[in-house]
């Protein structure tokens, strides 16, 4: 038998204790959101790494680590809050803790939009750069004696199916790819201004003396390839 005080006391521990499990269900919540965040963070850390690998290009890093820095601040906010009073994680939704979740996730997301942003850039800048020489180079080939189109095209294909890359291989394949479109058109073997032309137009940007050229203008207008590229004219 049981007596009554001892039962008075237990009930009289009920509240608290079902406040303890209410707690602890929250703050497990709280860990499963806060550790979903940093793998997302880890992921783009390395999707930054292997951008940095490809196209060597530091902004893309300075880019994306505000928004990381942001979220190494908020998850220290976050957990001094919590270490002072546990409690404080349920104060309803919009307790601090809550806040601060829902801001880490933003910044996660807005670090993950900012990389993403920084690759397809990198990616329509090339493609840009080297698909019309490429087609050219194709439907020219027979007139112009060369061999060379489809590998051109075979590697600009890769570049444009590729996604950040995961991994040292997947890095080298668009590097790889990145190579030989670059050394492409060079390797054609092209004779003459018109040939120059071609190459400037995938290297640094041809300058004006292609363009003055007569043999230049002669094939642009006869193969009707005044609109075919984005090229950036230097001084002669």
């Amino acid at each position: 038998m049981i007596k009554l005080s001892e039962l008075k006391q237990r009930l009289e521990k009920c509240p608290e204790i079902e406040k303890e499990i209410e707690l602890g269900a929250t703050l497990r919540l709280c860990i499963e959101k806060v550790q979903k965040s940093r793998k997302e963070l880890i992921v783009i850390s390395n999707n930054i790494k292997n951008i940095n690998k490809v196209y060597q290009d530091s902004s893309c890093t300075k880019e994306v680590s505000i928004y990381v820095k942001r979220c190494s601040e908020i998850a220290r906010k976050m957990h001094d809050d919590i270490v002072k009073e546990l409690t404080i994680i349920n104060q309803g939704l919009d307790n601090p803790i809550s806040n601060q979740i829902t801001s880490l996730k933003d910044n996660v997301n807005l670090a993950k939009k900012t990389c993403n942003e920084f690759w397809e850039k990198e990616q329509k800048e090339t493609i840009d750069k080297c698909e019309k020489v490429v087609d050219v180079v194709q439907r020219l080939e027979s007139k112009l004696g060369t061999k060379g189109g489809k590998v051109l095209k075979s590697s600009l294909d890769k570049i444009k199916s590729s996604g950040i890359p995961q991994n040292d291989s997947e890095v080298e394949v668009i590097k790889s790819a990145l190579k030989e479109l670059k050394n492409g058109i060079t390797s054609l073997g092209l004779e003459g201004p018109f040939g120059k032309f071609l190459e400037a137009t995938i290297g640094v940007g041809a300058s004006t003396k292609y363009i003055l050229n007569d043999e230049v203008r002669q094939k642009l207008d006869e193969y009707n390839l005044w609109d075919s590229f984005k090229i950036k004219l230097l001084s002669i």
